[in-house]
């Protein structure tokens, strides 16, 4: 199959998610992802804090993470 289009290097740096794998110093997406199942709440708060998301983080980012669906992201 054919892709229809493809980012330039340019667009996939501008991208938060590439901007987010770099300053994790993940590899690459793979990586990054790998990170995100072995170490959830390190990936999570991380993510919490780049993104600026305004609120309370609560105790812990997020409760029954085993349970889809069902889990709670960082409850108060």
């Amino acid at each position: 199959m054919t892709a229809l289009w493809r980012p330039t290097q340019r667009e996939i740096e501008g991208t938060a998610l590439e901007k987010f794998r770099v300053l994790r110093g993940a590899e690459d997406c793979a990586t990054l992802h790998r990170a995100s199942v072995e170490d959830r709440e390190a990936f999570w708060r991380a993510a919490w804090d780049f993104l600026d998301v305004i609120g309370a983080n609560g105790a812990a980012p997020a409760v029954d993470l085993d349970r889809m669906p069902g889990t709670r992201w960082f409850p108060a």
